[in-house]
Order: C-alpha cells, then sequence, then structure tokens
C-alpha cells in the first residue's frame, strides 16, 4: 500500500476489511511506530490507521 495513492489506499483497507467481516473473521494490521511519524513518505498512514479502528466498531 505503501505507493499507491491515499484514495487507493482507503480503498484497498476497506475492501480487506469488508472481506474479512463477511466471514466473521479478524483482521491484524501492523503499523510499525515510525509510520506514525513526519516522514512524507507515511503521509497518510495515521488515516488509515483511523478507518481500521472506525471499522472495529461497526457492527
Amino acid at each position: 500500500l505503501k505507493k499507491q495513492s491515499l484514495l487507493d489506499k482507503k480503498q484497498e483497507l476497506q475492501r480487506l476489511i469488508d472481506e474479512v467481516k463477511q466471514v466473521n473473521g479478524t483482521f491484524t494490521a501492523v503499523f510499525h511506530n515510525y509510520t506514525f511519524g513526519p516522514d512524507e513518505r507515511w503521509k497518510g498512514f495515521k488515516e488509515l490507521f483511523s478507518l481500521i479502528l472506525e471499522s472495529a466498531d461497526e457492527t
């Protein structure tokens, strides 16, 4: 996901989350601490992490 646009990243992540929910599975995300830092190459990953957290609250 690192090299895709933010919109593409969000769409792909949502697709994966939806697939996991369809089979009542468990989604496990691994984010390293540096992906939340100021480095430009990780821009938008905080937003993706928030999307994961928000999807966990949905029923």
